[in-house]
């Protein structure tokens, strides 16, 4: 029989499901339900826009804001999404491969913004195009986990 889910989570807010991620940032061992990350992604992902476009218009180019919210962003968006893998019965660790991708690209992307040139590129080519790979096999093997509803277990 599937784990009864809170009352409070069932009716979230999209404002109150995005507080959520923040006030459990740390929680790597519970579950979030469906319901409650897809409003705090939604959420996060309208706030990413917004700062995408703010920069594009002002600074004419991808900006400082951007990376730093999303490595503001990487640690609860992480625990969420083990969370919520862990309420679909799963492990969280597609969460940590996908995580880990993003962090690599976002160092690769850093190297190569301020050293442009050809030698760099092509030593950065091989292991930023394994990289992407294994963040696309990850981000989309662990959106179909995410997309599962909530697991049946024994409490």
């Amino acid at each position: 029989m599937p784990m009864q889910i809170p009352e409070q989570e069932e009716r979230a807010t999209f404002l109150e499901s995005y507080a959520q991620m923040w006030e459990r940032w740390r929680d790597f061992s519970s579950i979030t339900t469906r319901n409650v990350f897809w409003k705090a992604f939604a959420v996060n992902y309208v706030i990413q826009i917004v700062i995408v476009i703010t920069a594009n218009i002002w600074f004419n180019h991808s900006s400082v804001l951007e990376y730093m919210f999303t490595i503001v962003t990487l640690v609860p968006l992480l625990a969420m999404c083990v969370r919520r893998m862990h309420d679909a019965g799963h492990r969280g660790t597609l969460a940590f491969i996908y995580a880990t991708c993003i962090i690599l690209s976002l160092l690769f992307g850093a190297v190569l913004g301020r050293h442009p040139s050809n030698v760099l590129l092509y030593a950065a080519g091989v292991p930023l195009v394994l990289v992407t790979l294994v963040g696309i096999v990850s981000g989309v093997w662990g959106l179909v986990y995410l997309f599962e509803p909530q697991a049946e277990r024994d409490f």
